[in-house]
């Protein structure tokens, strides 16, 4: 069965960069977009999803308070957060921190393809 995976990004070239490299992964994964906290809350509620990849920084509601409503929705639903602000020293202290905001793993920006797919794969299999 395949996978879905809902991608929330305020930018929209973030959010076609990230379909086409999820697409590239693995054709079958059934990618949704989101540009705010608003419309991935209404189209996770309308289509569960078995990961979410979203941007801590955007304007109005914040990455942070997506992890949170989703934790309360869906526990089981894996979610990958990724931020640009943040300078990890190493994969321990950048695993640290998704803990503490309650996200399986964070992802910083800029990252590389085989980054994403890693975290993605290893997200998806657990």
């Amino acid at each position: 069965m395949s996978k879905s995976i809902l991608v929330v990004d305020d930018q929209n070239e973030i959010l076609m960069v990230l379909g086409d490299m999820l697409s590239a992964i693995d054709y079958s994964y059934k990618i949704y977009a989101a540009h705010s906290v608003e419309e991935a809350l209404h189209k996770f509620n309308n289509q569960k999803c078995d990961l979410v990849i979203t941007d801590i920084m955007m304007p109005g509601s914040s990455g942070f308070d997506l992890i949170r409503e989703l934790r309360d929705i869906s526990p089981e639903t894996k979610i990958l957060s990724m931020t640009g602000k943040a300078g990890f020293k190493s994969d321990a202290e950048a695993q640290k921190i998704a803990k503490s905001m309650n996200a399986d793993d964070i992802l910083q920006k800029p990252f590389e393809f085989y980054d994403l797919a890693d975290k993605v794969k290893t997200l998806l299999n657990n």
